[in-house]
């Protein structure tokens, strides 16, 4: 008997019917009626209304308008919760504290998360005009993007699963064609720091570079985003160096020793 077998014994299916219907809400929706979660979760309406009637009841999802509904700040403590376990954010902070001190630009933390990335920490420097795309808690495809782009690089397991799904992409300039993912990926990893610009919005870039565990697998990324115009030469090159020695920092806060 395989261990899916096993483990399907313990899954109560009313409580995985809730929870798929948590996981629709997003970013991008945060606002969803019964029909929408209905035709987003493939349950019929009738258990949807039950599901979200008792998830009002204790406090999860409110009304947003009649027949809409949205989630509480009761979502808030749990996902605080979820951040503090994270051991990793707790080692990144300083180094992302400092990162952005030097450097003026908005850092981010991002780890792995099926075929996307979530940002686990940011933190915005002091240059005037800041660039707020991204927010703790906001994912993207690993595709696109510096930090996810880092991680892919050092990921094969995780390019594995990408190269079977259809690339995301935000603008004209985002990877979607996986031969060319590929050669992006190539460059990434003679470079050792990935190069962002205009894929997600445009006029933006970042500069991200992997960071490794005591074992040497890539499970985070850290990058410093911000307008296009100050990613250029000559200061690219002080970026990417600055980005990708946080990053070794972070990797030998993580036990990685590095071999020359």
């Amino acid at each position: 008997m395989s261990s899916r077998a096993t483990d399907s014994k313990n899954v109560v299916q009313s409580v995985s019917r809730a929870l798929a219907i948590l996981n629709c809400f997003s970013p991008d929706e945060t606002v969803l009626s019964v029909a929408e979660i209905a035709r987003m979760t493939g349950l019929n309406k009738s258990t949807c209304h039950r599901l979200i009637g008792t998830m009002e009841s204790d406090g999860w999802v409110t009304q947003h308008a009649r027949g809409t509904y949205r989630l509480t700040l009761k979502m808030l403590r749990v996902g605080a919760a979820a951040l503090g376990s994270q051991d990793i954010r707790n080692d990144a902070h300083p180094i992302l504290v400092e990162l952005v001190s030097n450097l003026g630009d908005t850092g981010y933390l991002m780890v792995p998360d099926g075929t996307r990335a979530v940002c686990l920490d940011k933190v915005e420097g002091a240059f005037p005009v800041q660039v707020n795309v991204i927010q703790v808690g906001s994912t993207l495809p690993l595709n696109a993007g510096a930090a996810p782009l880092a991680i892919l690089a050092w990921r094969e397991d995780l390019l594995d699963e990408l190269a079977t799904s259809n690339l995301v992409g935000f603008t004209d300039a985002t990877t979607v064609e996986f031969q060319d993912l590929l050669k992006r990926l190539e460059e990434t990893r003679e470079y050792g720091y990935s190069i962002s610009r205009d894929d997600i919005v445009p006029m933006v870039a970042a500069v991200g570079a992997p960071v490794r565990d005591a074992g040497g697998t890539v499970v985070a990324a850290l990058s410093l985003g911000g307008i296009s115009d100050r990613f250029r030469p000559p200061r690219i090159a002080e970026v990417c160096k600055a980005v990708v020695d946080a990053a070794d920092r972070l990797s030998a806060r993580l036990g990685y020793a590095h071999s020359s």
